[in-house]
């Protein structure tokens, strides 16, 4: 019985999952040194406060680490996953910025310009893994 092979990953998926893994591993030191530096951010006054820190950074890395994953492993699921993962990270980065930052601060412009490229680009390359033949499951 023969067996049809696999496609190869493309290169943009390559690129996709190894910009996940830095948005897990930023995510993963927020919240790791908002644990570590708990009372001092306490002392200085950090508003929301650490645990605000250290669940962001936990439901980020957690967020991208599953999206890399399942896209590395060709499951159908994690285009989906993908998809609501980076939208809710654009919609937490805007939320946090103007409602919870206490000064959004300069380059509001590049910040949307960074956010716009960023949905595009990453819903262009999930439109195409899931329209392409590339083993998809």
């Amino acid at each position: 019985m023969k067996t049809t092979p696999v496609p190869r990953r493309p290169f943009l998926l390559y690129i996709l999952c190894g910009v996940l893994l830095l948005f897990s591993a930023s995510g993963l030191v927020r919240a790791i040194l908002a644990l570590r530096q708990w009372d001092f951010l306490l002392e200085v006054g950090i508003r929301p406060g650490p645990l605000y820190l250290v669940l962001t950074g936990a439901i980020t890395a957690l967020a991208a680490l599953i999206s890399a994953v399942g896209l590395w492993l060709r499951r159908r699921w994690a285009i989906l996953f993908c998809g609501a993962a980076v939208l809710a990270f654009s919609v937490w980065y805007w939320a946090d910025r103007l409602f919870v930052a206490s000064s959004p601060g300069p380059g509001t412009a590049f910040a949307v310009f960074i956010t716009l490229f960023g949905l595009v680009w990453a819903g262009l390359i999930l439109a195409t893994l899931a329209k392409g033949p590339y083993g998809f499951q």
